[in-house]
């Protein structure tokens, strides 16, 4: 993933979210560089999924704005900001009973790499291991 000339690729800025008169997420700037991760912390209701939705395009933003890779992305599709990288993991995900962790992420980059193409087989490349890793 490409930086912009701060380094930053991801950035919030008075990202705020309003439904109607509750302020669910309010006022969050924050950056993340190349290879940080941070953790969101807070209460049941305290905004987390919220903001994880506005992020990734699952709800607008009602006031600030978000840049992937120094663009400005709250208004590009969410299909466009998976395809530049930017996905997230639901609590409740489904696995393969009997896979290991290893094998069901596989599957997880290879079907992003694949576009889900469930009816050609997958092979196991280097390539697929080194991101799998």
């Amino acid at each position: 993933m490409m930086t912009n000339n701060t380094g930053d690729v991801l950035n919030l800025q008075g990202v705020t979210r309003r439904f109607g008169s509750f302020t669910a997420v309010d006022d969050i700037t924050m950056s993340i560089k190349a290879g940080e991760r941070r953790a969101i912390l807070g209460s049941n209701g305290a905004g987390k999924t919220t903001l994880f939705n506005l992020v990734t395009g699952d709800l607008a933003l009602s006031e600030g704005s978000i840049q992937l890779e120094g663009v400005e992305s709250s208004k590009i599709a969410t299909h466009k900001r998976i395809k530049a990288g930017l996905r997230r993991t639901y609590q409740h995900a489904l696995l393969f009973e009997g896979l290991s962790v290893r094998d069901t992420l596989f599957l997880s980059v290879a079907g992003i790499r694949n576009r889900w193409r469930s009816i050609l087989p997958i092979r196991k490349t280097d390539e697929l291991q080194a991101e799998v890793d």
